[in-house]
């Protein structure tokens, strides 16, 4: 619990510095509760009239934010399967929204859509790829966070076990705490 009060801390403290990173995840998160259009064209206006360097400073708040979110969100569909594989639950996933194959998505969309099996091949048959190269920091920053996230998910895979101690958590917890800053510097948000 007290990782996530110093995560919760942290992140408050990080959008009180930033009043416009603040107002775009307010806008978000806004906007992906009650889906109101008006929520979404406030938050597309504002990010529309921020500067090059302001938008950088958004992009890389957002781009930090759900890649731990993603690390967060990959160990606990981890942590729930190996639940289930021990207790032999083989139910039905296609209620938990972060699990599914493509084949209960494509049941969903049959289903959820109303539309006949071929129209959703049909749809996807006729479908285009675009490859689209984009700038992306250097090779090192690149590799330095990818390890970073790997001593993440690490520290987060650790919490999970069942016969941690609480001198185990304890020193993940600071271990964890550490990673989150030192990606914060590399990053420079």
């Amino acid at each position: 619990m007290a990782n996530r009060d110093w995560l919760a801390d942290k992140g408050k403290a990080a959008l009180e510095e930033n009043a416009m990173v603040q107002e775009c995840y307010e806008l978000s998160a806004e906007y992906e509760t009650d889906r109101d259009e008006a929520r979404i064209a406030e938050l597309g206006s504002k990010l529309t009239s921020l500067s090059p360097a302001d938008s950088i400073v958004v992009s890389s708040s957002f781009s930090h934010m759900l890649n731990l979110a993603n690390l967060a969100e990959e160990v606990q569909i981890a942590f729930r399967r190996r639940s289930k594989l021990k207790r032999g639950d083989f139910g039905d996933e296609a209620s938990a929204p972060t699990e599914s194959d493509i084949e209960e998505t494509l049941k969903r969309l049959v289903s959820e859509l109303g539309k006949s099996r071929e129209e959703v091949f049909d749809a996807l048959k006729n479908q285009t790829v675009d490859l689209v190269f984009t700038a992306h920091p250097t090779q090192s920053v690149r590799r330095s966070l990818l390890q970073k996230h790997g001593r993440i998910r690490n520290c987060l895979r650790q919490l999970y076990a069942k016969d941690i101690t609480a001198d185990d958590k304890q020193e993940l917890d600071e271990a964890l705490q550490r990673e989150l800053t030192m990606q914060e510097d590399i990053l420079d948000i």
